[in-house]
């Protein structure tokens, strides 16, 4: 995964998806943030739902919560990516984001 300060002599700067040298090789790379996060729509609540027995649930989850260690927990919720890409591995990235194209939905074998 790269760093945004670029290229540096100790470590040069690679596509990260094709291993291609940037900067050496290529005299432009790009990068590519993705960001995802858990995605809380407004909720309506009605009577039903406020009558409800909520500690069972609550005490529920945090059993669930338990067997996750502190990194599982936190990707759950928010997880940043940052990638160096070379203009070939651009384009196929704008192509295709999802990688649907090549690899088929998810859960498709």
């Amino acid at each position: 995964m790269a760093d945004e300060r670029g290229s540096d002599e100790l470590f040069p700067t690679v596509c990260d998806m094709c291993g291609k040298a940037l900067l050496l090789d290529e005299n432009v790379r790009y990068i590519l943030r993705a960001e995802v996060f858990a995605a809380y729509d407004v909720l309506e609540l009605t009577r039903e739902d406020l009558e409800k027995a909520t500690r069972r649930e609550i005490e529920e989850l945090i059993d669930r919560m338990g067997d996750m260690d502190e990194q599982e927990l936190a990707d759950s919720v928010y997880k940043k990516f940052v990638f160096n890409l070379c203009p070939r591995c651009q384009r196929r990235y704008i192509e295709d984001p999802l990688g649907v194209k090549r690899h088929g939905k998810a859960g498709e074998d």
